[in-house]
């Protein structure tokens, strides 16, 4: 009997979408409000700063370790993994809410939560091609889609519940996203490996699957993309200035006048208006480059820059926060195509997971920088920086985004 007879479609979109569902709903409270929770344990900002980073650096270490686990494990398959990482996640959560307001401790306990919440990411992401090198079609998109709509859903719910009773409601939600998220690999299908389709090809974040690539060195890769590599340190720039505003956005609120349910209906408008671009994007690429696209997406960064600066009240920063439909929302799909039309083949693999770790860093970056200058000279400078940072990222990206295109969309015709 074949695979695909034995699957029903609908019922596993639907599992599917409440793996992706839950698990952006905890990268939510354990990411989005770190800063409430750990400003409640007495951290200052430049402690917050590092913690981000850390978590997210020792994140990155460990995707690929456990992705290869993933593959070459009999026993440990991605189902078992998910469960297990998710679990040790919940084990964390329940010590950070039992242990006294004591800083180190409270720092590794948050840092490997952190950690650990990222490296199930290429996981759950990893659900799709798993179905699909069995012989099992599953739609990434409206998944992947349904994680950004409750993020929002999330930010709105356990906003609200802080300013009703307090910051340890941010643990508590964590744990109940993370043990559905567990749940959800639990009923989730195991298939039998398709041998004819073994799993050389991965989804990245955004849906698009990619095929191992040929090996090329770092140094080879810059030499002969220059123009994208440039186009990359750009993307640094606008993804920092991203992430300086995700992580202190509690801070930015209190600032004029915002609390913590603020910053949650912050957070799920821009959740909610990245929908849009997501599932158009496809219909976008047929109108416009991807190299236009990421374009205009560092632009609208740069203007929301002066927005966040220039705000006065909580109004008119939720009125800036719809900029993020073409900021985070564009830029992320857009830099996965750029890839892929200004590059030969066998080098997509590595230009797409380039791509992606713009993310990582600015995100180290963000966190180090905005913390450090808070603590130094408060909300206003860190928004000048961010936006100078957003502006240099606008530079990179206007000047070089898709100066490969030519070359190399030629090679791929033929």
């Amino acid at each position: 009997m074949s695979t695909k007879n034995s699957i029903n479609g609908t019922s596993l979109l639907v599992k599917n979408c409440m793996v992706q569902g839950a698990y952006w709903a905890s990268v939510c409270t354990i990411a989005g409000f770190a800063s409430v929770l750990l400003l409640s344990k007495g951290f200052s900002n430049s402690q917050i700063g590092l913690a981000l980073a850390l978590g997210n650096i020792l994140g990155v270490i460990c995707q690929p370790v456990v992705g290869a686990l993933a593959d070459s494990s009999k026993k440990l398959g991605l189902h078992s993994l998910s469960i297990m990482l998710s679990t040790a996640a919940i084990v964390l959560l329940s010590v950070l809410y039992f242990i006294p307001n004591i800083i180190v401790a409270v720092f590794a306990v948050f840092v490997a939560t952190v950690a650990i919440d990222q490296t199930i990411q290429p996981l759950v992401n990893s659900v799709s091609v798993y179905y699909i090198s069995r012989g099992v079609n599953v739609d990434f998109g409206i998944s992947r889609g349904i994680g950004s709509l409750t993020y929002a859903i999330a930010s709105t719910i356990v906003g609200k519940l802080v300013t009703v009773y307090d910051e340890s409601v941010i643990i508590l939600a964590s744990v109940v996203c993370l043990g559905i998220t567990s749940l959800s690999f639990v009923i989730l299908p195991k298939l039998a490996d398709n041998n004819e389709t073994k799993q050389t090809n991965e989804i990245n974040e955004d849906g698009v699957e990619t095929t191992a690539p040929e090996k090329i060195s770092i140094f080879d890769f810059i030499k002969k993309y220059k123009y994208f590599c440039l186009t990359l340190v750009g993307g640094t720039f606008l993804l920092t200035n991203h992430n300086i505003g995700v992580s202190y956005m509690i801070q930015i609120l209190n600032n004029i006048g915002g609390n913590t349910e603020d910053m949650g209906m912050s957070m799920s408008i821009a959740a909610l208006v990245e929908l849009p671009v997501m599932f158009l994007f496809t219909r976008l690429m047929k109108k416009f480059k991807a190299s236009q696209l990421i374009k205009f997406s560092a632009l609208a960064f740069a203007i929301k820059g002066i927005g966040f600066l220039l705000a006065m009240n909580v109004g008119q920063f939720l009125a800036v926060q719809v900029l993020q439909m073409f900021t985070f929302g564009m830029y992320i799909p857009a830099g996965v195509y750029l890839a892929n039309e200004c590059m030969e083949e066998q080098d997509k693999f590595k230009g797409q997971a380039l791509m992606a770790g713009t993310n990582t860093l600015g995100g180290v970056v963000g966190s180090l920088v905005g913390g450090l200058v808070l603590d130094m000279a408060g909300v206003k400078m860190m928004l000048i920086i961010s936006f100078a940072f957003a502006a240099a990222g606008f530079v990179l990206v206007f000047l070089y985004a898709g100066r490969n295109l030519a070359l190399y969309s030629e090679v791929s015709e033929k």
